[in-house]
C-alpha cells in the first residue's frame, strides 16, 4: 500500500507540477500576447492622434490667416470711416466759422464730405460693432442736420452759438467716435483720458 501511494503522490505531483508548468506557461504567453495587441493598439491610437493634431494644426493656422486678414479689413474700414467723418466734421467747423453768409465753394466741399461719408459708411457698417455703427449713423445724422441749418437758416446763429453747436456737440461726438476707433482697433484707453 505504501508503494501505491508513493506511486499516486508521484503522479499527481508530476501531473500538479507539469500543470503548474502548463499554467504559468499559458499566462506567460496571455500576457506576451496581450501587450502585443496594446502595443498595437496603442501604435494605432498614436498614428491617430498625431494626425488629429496636425489637421487641428492645419485648421488653427487657416483661422488665424483668415482672422488676420479680417483684422486687417475691419482695420482699413475703420480708418476710411474715420477720415471720412473728420474730413466732413473739419469742412462743417470751417463753413460754421466763416465770417459772413457761406461761401458756395465751402457749402460745396462740405456737401462732397457728407455724400462721400453717406456713400461709403452703409456699406461698410457690418465691419464695425453694432453699438458704435449706431453713433456713427447718429453723428451722420446731426453733421446733416446741422450742416443744413447752417445753409438754409444761416441768419438764426451767431458765431457763438455756431461755436457751442459745431465745437461742443459735434466735437464731443466726433471725441466720443475716436475712442470707439481706438477701442476696436485694441487701444486700451486710460480712465483718466476719458
Amino acid at each position: 500500500m505504501s508503494q501505491l501511494y508513493e506511486l499516486v503522490t508521484v503522479i499527481l505531483t508530476t501531473v500538479g507540477g507539469a500543470s503548474v508548468i502548463i499554467g504559468g506557461g499559458a499566462a506567460l504567453l496571455s500576457k506576451i500576447c496581450i501587450n502585443r495587441i496594446l502595443e498595437k493598439e496603442k501604435s494605432q491610437y498614436t498614428k491617430e492622434l498625431e494626425l488629429y493634431r496636425d489637421q487641428l494644426a492645419s485648421l488653427s493656422f487657416e483661422h488665424q490667416v483668415k482672422f488676420s486678414k479680417l483684422h486687417e479689413e475691419r482695420a482699413e474700414i475703420i480708418a476710411q470711416t474715420y477720415i471720412h467723418i473728420r474730413t466732413a466734421f473739419n469742412r462743417l467747423s470751417t463753413l460754421a466759422f466763416e465770417s459772413a453768409e457761406p461761401t458756395e465753394e465751402n457749402i460745396k466741399l462740405v456737401q462732397e464730405a457728407i455724400n462721400e461719408l453717406n456713400s461709403f459708411f452703409p456699406y461698410k457698417r457690418i465691419f464695425i460693432k453694432y453699438e458704435i455703427a449706431n453713433k456713427i449713423d447718429d453723428f451722420r445724422g446731426e453733421l446733416e442736420r446741422t450742416f443744413e441749418e447752417f445753409v438754409h437758416h444761416n441768419y438764426q446763429y451767431d458765431f457763438s452759438s455756431k461755436f457751442q453747436r459745431v465745437h461742443n456737440e459735434l466735437s464731443g461726438l466726433m471725441s466720443e467716435l475716436e475712442l470707439e476707433f481706438r477701442s476696436l482697433l485694441g487701444e486700451s484707453i486710460d480712465e483718466k483720458v476719458i
